[in-house]
């Protein structure tokens, strides 16, 4: 099934693994494009994830792996995500989607997953793939985006219609690309019986974009939102053109559809909803009448740490080199900062109690072992936090 090289990268993987952690590792299970049969070589990452009864031991493992990653990393492209199985569990509630599709499209390689009893959330799945969508959408103005963000979009938006399409791609354009996405976002919102928002009269809008409802605005970014994304309507405009006419104002721009856009702020990213981060600068506002769960505000608040700290940092410090290393732990605490600041921001507008952990975040005198633990610990405490104020709220939300 695999080929031979990608063989060899997972049969190392699993005996570093099973040397170092021995009854602790509980599962080795393959997910994603590899997973689900529409991997493709040069683009597609090798995704595997590692699942342990307790904490795993960071640098023993990080100092194991090292060697597997030097020969084997191009052909991997993505080192392994590793997880405590209390983490995972968590994780069950703040991303079920992702569980889920582990759970039951994912190829065991050893041992058995945990059960978690985890509901598939159908909602939440495709409130992600419209912010997915919505963020890729920025590849069709790439003269806006500096080199690495282009990249970033592109290869998104190439992820994307691979998972959606479950099928390899062949050497589309990106317009091409975001259409066959659409169409399946399409056929998704049908099936969950989500309708299109009613539209008043239609204002008049600029020639370039003649079916154009609304613009948002978020920060240096423009949020174009069109009744249909079709190829017909994509292939139809001169996107050089309409980002030629906003590169003095935004440093990119991005298609959603109504029902989109609702979807995606309603369900998945309510936060930006609730602090209004999207400023409304022209047309129809599908925004002004939104309600939004507060538990699903804490679950999203929930989801960044518990993110970062099982889909981000463990397979970026497994493959970072000794000289990468203190810019990855500089990276990563700044992301954790932002997670403090967003609790100080809740703290004056959505008036929650000031919280902290309680443990000091580790800084410069530590060493980077000590520092990445630390940066951990604050992630679990957070996505705890978080978590248990979500269940509040559904107490509180619940007729």
């Amino acid at each position: 099934m695999f080929s031979p090289e990608i063989e060899a990268a997972l049969e190392a993987t699993l005996v570093v693994a099973n040397e170092l952690l021995g009854d602790e590792l509980l599962t080795a299970v393959l997910f994603g494009d590899l997973a689900g049969g529409y991997f493709q070589v040069g683009e597609s990452t090798v995704d595997l994830l590692l699942l342990t009864k307790g904490e795993p031991p960071w640098q023993e493992l990080r100092e194991a792996y090292r060697p597997v990653w030097q020969q084997h990393g191009p052909h991997l492209r993505r080192a392994p995500l590793v997880a405590s199985q209390a983490s995972w569990q968590r994780y069950a509630f703040l991303k079920p989607h992702f569980v889920y599709q582990v759970e039951n499209t994912g190829q065991i390689l050893q041992g058995t997953l945990p059960v978690t009893g985890v509901v598939n959330d159908q909602l939440l799945a495709y409130g992600e793939l419209c912010c997915r969508a919505r963020d890729a959408s920025a590849s069709l103005a790439p003269g806006l985006l500096h080199p690495e963000a282009r990249a970033n979009a592109q290869q998104n938006l190439r992820g994307l219609a691979r998972q959606l399409g479950s099928a390899p791609l062949n050497a589309q354009s990106d317009v091409a690309l975001l259409a066959l996405v659409q169409t399946r976002l399409n056929l998704m919102a049908d099936a969950l019986g989500l309708a299109e928002p009613d539209l008043p009269e239609q204002p008049d809008a600029p020639p370039p974009l003649p079916a154009l409802l609304a613009i948002y605005e978020k920060v240096d970014q423009l949020m174009l939102i069109m009744p249909d994304l079709d190829a017909d309507t994509l292939t139809s405009i001169d996107w050089p053109e309409v980002a030629e006419r906003v590169a003095a104002d935004y440093g990119s721009l991005h298609l959603c559809t109504p029902r989109q856009l609702q979807a995606a702020l309603q369900y998945y990213s309510p936060i930006s909803l609730k602090l209004r981060h999207y400023d409304h600068a022209w047309g129809i506002d599908f925004l002004a009448d939104l309600p939004v769960e507060m538990r699903l505000v804490f679950l999203e608040a929930a989801r960044t740490p518990a993110q970062i700290q099982l889909e981000a940092l463990p397979s970026a410090y497994l493959a970072a080199t000794d000289e990468e290393l203190g810019k990855l732990v500089h990276d990563f605490q700044n992301r954790l900062l932002n997670v403090q600041l967003q609790h100080e921001l809740f703290q004056r507008l959505l008036k929650i109690d000031r919280a902290l952990p309680d443990q000091p975040l580790l800084r410069r005198e530590y060493t980077f072992p000590e520092r990445v633990a630390s940066t951990m610990y604050h992630l679990n405490w957070w996505a705890d936090h978080y978590l248990s104020l979500a269940t509040q709220a559904a107490q509180n939300e619940s007729p």
